[in-house]
């Protein structure tokens, strides 16, 4: 284990909020997770809460380790340490587990080395702890698997545990004619595995954060307190993802309107729903270009839905989108349709609405709480519902693309805002660690 000193800096806020005596006690917390700047999702979210933190002054030990969701950029932090918990022995073990193809085998031997990163990570807290005292673990993007004497516990979690598993379960037919019922056994067992033996230890979070009130209420059901649970969208950089400054070029403003899928592709995401909304449209007559953007890390005979897709000069698919493409892609968007399931907060969802992109989602969508008034959420998991939403988006762009822009870019600003989140976090702190309304 090694520790990385941070270089002070002249003049530094950071300093000057530190050494104030006006500002509320802070807790000085020991941190865990994803936290990386060029990632999306859950890690991009946990660099930016982690960075916002330390602009505010609260001291942070990040333990982690380096070339995996690791905060190297923002070690110039006066108050922050980073904890590297890499060892020499492990690391060619790592390497070779990487190359491994056999995805089947990765993931296993990756569950079965998981329990020895973990006693490393809290064998690394509690050394530190004995001349640190924590006030606060924090654990972004996980659950915690560990916790100190005396010390509160806060997990900021992706979601409510087994959704991808109950979809499993609910979609066994489709996945048999899609998979085959080899794949389907396998997957149904994991399942089992992870809403059994598998869930997460719960014991060791006093305190739970998702990201929306449906997630809440799925906690519930786990038997943790609804007074331990507190809903909180993810933050977003709204600076990078932002309306564009300038109209299309007349080469992609005269296209038929962009409908953009953007995220991995699982049963309960519901690309068969999407696909399916999309031909109809065009059975209609109704010009549209469709691009699918994202890959299959199970379930891998759900490209057939693409295969067969009736309109193939309509389509585009591939498996990925570099990070730095996303904004500039969701700017020549008209609709980004996310017809997924459970679905804790979805990104791409908050993503499109910073940068005016209307969207349409499904009655379990979390981010649901969040979206403007031009979004559409669609009443049933039925391919008519999808479609009849799809259209009803599509006209309000077409009567008005200004409006539903602003409209979207006003929902992102309000509930995605990173000083608006920090806000709260704090609130939240003030009353786990101090006992502050």
């Amino acid at each position: 284990m090694s520790v990385t000193g941070s270089q002070p800096i002249s003049g530094s806020t950071v300093r000057d909020s530190l050494e104030s005596s006006h500002r509320p006690k802070r807790p000085r917390i020991a941190c865990f997770g994803y936290a990386e700047r060029s990632s999306g999702s859950v890690s991009g979210a946990g660099f930016l809460i982690l960075k916002g933190l330390l602009e505010r002054g609260y001291e942070i030990d990040f333990f982690g380790y380096p070339g995996f969701a690791f905060p190297d950029e923002i070690s110039y932090f006066p108050n922050l340490c980073l904890i590297d918990l890499r060892r020499p022995r492990k690391l060619g073990l790592i390497d070779k587990l990487n190359k491994l193809e056999n995805r089947v085998l990765r993931t296993l031997i990756g569950v079965l080395l998981r329990p020895s990163h973990r006693r490393e990570v809290m064998h690394a807290m509690r050394q530190r702890h004995r001349t640190r005292h924590y006030d606060l673990e924090l654990f972004l993007g996980t659950w915690a698997f560990g916790r100190m004497k005396n010390v509160p516990v806060i997990s900021w979690v992706q979601g409510a545990p087994g959704s991808d598993c109950r979809s499993v379960h609910r979609h066994a037919d489709q996945i048999i004619q899609f998979c085959g019922r080899r794949e389907f056994v396998k997957l149904k067992l994991y399942s089992s595995y992870r809403q059994t033996v598998g869930l997460p230890p719960f014991k060791n979070s006093d305190f739970v954060i998702v990201g929306s009130k449906m997630s809440a209420e799925i906690l519930v059901t786990h038997n943790i307190e609804r007074s331990r649970i507190f809903s909180l969208p993810y933050p977003l950089d709204l600076d990078q993802f932002a309306p564009a400054d300038s109209a299309l070029p007349d080469s992609e403003s005269n296209s038929p309107p962009l409908i953009l899928w953007l995220g991995r592709i699982v049963p309960r995401k519901r690309l068969d729903l999407f696909l399916g909304a999309c031909e109809q449209l065009l059975d209609e007559g109704i010009r549209i270009r469709v691009e699918v953007f994202g890959g299959f890390p199970f379930a891998a005979g759900y490209k057939r839905l693409l295969h067969e897709f009736r309109y193939p000069a309509a389509l585009q698919y591939s498996a990925g989108m570099p990070r730095s493409e996303v904004p500039g892609k969701l700017q020549c968007t008209a609709v980004v349709v996310q017809p997924s399931e459970e679905e804790d907060f979805g990104s791409t969802v908050a993503e499109a609405l910073a940068c005016g992109v209307s969207v349409v989602i499904g009655p379990t969508n979390g981010t649901r709480d969040y979206v403007g008034q031009s979004a559409e959420v669609f009443e049933r998991y039925e391919i008519e519902s999808v479609a009849a939403a799809l259209k009803r988006a599509l006209s309000r762009v077409a009567l008005s693309k200004a409006a539903c822009a602003a409209d979207a870019r006003s929902a992102a600003q309000t509930h995605f805002a990173l000083p608006h989140i920090l806000d709260s976090l704090e609130g939240i702190f003030a009353s786990v660690c101090f006992g502050q309304k």
